[in-house]
């Protein structure tokens, strides 16, 4: 009996389901952060000296997530160097680094903060919903539905999947702003809230809007409000800013120019990837959004319809801004998320809502429906529990490489082996083509020619690059399968389209030689000049000698020699022989003008596209 009493408690039961609504979120979209612990134990534990550990957190943290190593980096020391542009800006989002600095909390700690502001995010909702609930009296796991619909978006996604990054506890600092009931909370988020990151000055606007949307028992209006409740966290906010601009680009951190130049004007993003990205950030929790926007609008006061009115343009400006501020499109829609629980409170008014069950119907659905993350053109499936995790298994593969380069540790083939086929027998295609080299050379395991061609089948099945080659040489060479130019020149061409250098020359050569594919040399040409213009040195060398004798493009000993020193200056050896056969058929005017020429050819690829 004094358990149920216990649990019938407003405070006890909130946390009770908080907490569920982060054990269902978790399994859902984050299962594999307990693996990746694991995962940094076991590597950590093979280190065999300071030196060996800091390379092994370097391949580790950056296989899951480059961030999460800078981050660990500025809990140990707080003025460390950033010189990665992509991470530049991290670097006076200093709250959580400076916790772990002034705390001495270990790397782990640190990072793992990020999933305490899912639980602690989670729980706020929940309490925000049971306070705000109207009569008759609500089932309590309603509360627990504005949770899951909520937490199905990307800052959930983001802070449990991605190493270092904090979206969680500015999601909460927002909701604190919008929901607190105490305005000294108000301050304290506004105070923290920029320096965990500094979008956060750009959500604050929507943020206070819906706390005057919610303050409907003193009816003030807009001015009134902004002069009661609201002047003080914009002056707190605006204190901020001025620090931080004066700061900006100091200590190894971007400047406004350089972010604005690298983030905003530079990608070339379509409307239709920015509306993708928009949907993936928040998916269910739009149809809160716009119902917090209609239901304002519709109640009689002219005050509300002037509510509606702001908070809908607000939403646009802050959506927009979150969007065109920055690749991580569908982390940007972080910035609307305090509108979600005001469409939640004011949709549980309605007789509909209760009607035909929808606070458990959005919930199902956003658990069901997958999750992306959406970064400028790429759409990235989020971890689940029925996939290994993408990051986990690149961290496993990473760790094999390091072991095989002996980059920051002894090389050590053992390990080596081990860890590409723990990354590879959980589907990573990297790891496959690596660990079907070592079958095919018999390093490290034994020599497997059937293994290395089934392996090299899964992993270019999957789109892998050096896979797809070295398929194409094993067709090539018909060691292992019957010699089959068509087959080669298949496996060519995917890894062609898609950039491999070394491919695009061989499959050029099977063109020249009409092998498995018709004679062409202007087909030949036109691969031989992609790569080549990568700087595949026997590509360029390649093409020198089509310009020599004319195939597929115009004559030209100027051109051809001209290739030909640009692929031995990067070290092809037959580019000497071809060379003085040319410089035997040119005159010194023409030898100076390949030289020339060479050097224009470089000049140009020097020059940023």
């Amino acid at each position: 009996m004094a358990l149920k009493t216990v649990l019938k408690s407003p405070s006890v039961l909130g946390i009770f389901l908080g907490l569920a609504a982060f054990v269902l979120l978790a399994v859902r979209f984050s299962p594999n952060w307990v693996a990746f612990a694991q995962t940094a134990r076991e590597a950590y534990a093979e280190a065999g000296s300071q030196a060996d550990h800091a390379a092994i957190e370097k391949v580790v943290l950056s296989g899951f997530s480059e961030r999460g190593l800078h981050v660990v980096r500025q809990a140990r020391y707080l003025e460390t160097t950033i010189d990665d542009p992509k991470h530049k800006i991290v670097r006076w989002r200093l709250l959580f680094p400076a916790l772990g600095y002034f705390l001495h909390l270990p790397g782990w700690m640190t990072l793992g903060l990020a999933h305490v502001g899912c639980a602690v995010w989670l729980l706020a909702l929940v309490l925000v919903a049971r306070s705000h609930a109207q009569a008759p009296p609500r089932p309590p796991y309603e509360a627990a539905c504005l949770a899951l619909v909520a937490g199905a978006s990307a800052p959930f996604f983001t802070s449990m999947g991605w190493l270092g990054y904090y979206d969680s506890w500015l999601v909460l600092a927002l909701l604190a702003v919008g929901f607190a009931p105490a305005r000294w909370i108000v301050v304290v988020a506004c105070v923290a809230g920029p320096w965990i990151d500094e979008r956060f000055v750009i959500g604050l606007p929507l943020a206070l809007l819906v706390r005057w949307t919610l303050d409907e028992k003193r009816n003030l209006s807009l001015w009134a409000w902004v002069k009661a409740e609201a002047a003080l966290p914009c002056i707190v906010v605006a204190c901020y800013a001025l620090v931080r601009l004066q700061l900006g680009g100091s200590g190894s951190s971007q400047t406004v120019r350089e972010y604005f130049h690298q983030f905003v004007i530079a990608p070339r993003i379509s409307a239709s990837d920015r509306l993708l990205g928009a949907w993936a950030g928040l998916r269910f929790g739009w149809v809160l959004i716009g119902a917090a926007v209609v239901l304002t609008a519709l109640a009689a006061t002219r005050l509300s319809r002037l509510r509606a009115a702001l908070l809908a343009f607000a939403i646009v400006v802050t959506g927009l801004a979150g969007l065109y501020t920055a690749l991580d499109l569908s982390r940007s829609m972080a910035l609307l998320t305090p509108v979600i629980p005001l469409g939640w409170i004011l949709a549980a008014r309605t007789a509909a809502w209760h009607r035909f069950h929808l606070a458990p119907l959005l919930a199902v659905s956003a658990l069901l429906l997958p999750g992306q993350h959406v970064v400028g053109v790429v759409a990235m499936e989020v971890d689940n529990a029925w996939t290994p995790s993408r990051p986990l298994l690149t961290a496993q593969n990473n760790l094999g490489m390091m072991y095989s380069t002996g980059n920051g540790v002894p090389k050590d083939v053992a390990k080596e082996v081990r860890w590409f086929q723990r990354a590879a027998e959980s589907g990573n295609p990297e790891a496959q083509n690596n660990l079907a080299t070592k079958y095919a050379l018999g390093d490290g395991v034994r020599q497997d020619s059937t293994e290395a061609l089934r392996l090299y089948r899964l992993a270019a099945a999957k789109g892998d690059i050096s896979a797809q080659y070295n398929l194409g040489v094993i067709y090539t060479e018909g060691k292992v399968v019957p010699k089959d130019g068509a087959e080669a020149a298949r496996w060519y061409r995917k890894a062609a389209d898609r950039g491999s250098a070394q491919a695009q020359n061989n499959l050029a050569a099977l063109h020249v030689e009409g092998l498995g594919v018709p004679k062409d040399d202007a087909e030949a040409a036109k691969w031989y000049r992609r790569a080549a213009e990568q700087g595949f040195a026997t590509a360029q060398v390649n093409l020198g000698a089509l310009y020599a004798r004319g195939g597929g493009v115009p004559k030209d000993l100027v051109e051809a020699f001209a290739w030909c020193l640009i692929g031995q200056a990067k070290g092809e050896k037959k580019a000497a022989n071809l060379l003085a056969a040319l410089e035997q058929r040119m005159t010194p005017q023409e030898i100076a003008a390949g030289r020339k020429r060479a050097q224009a050819i470089i000049d140009e690829r020097k020059r940023p596209r």
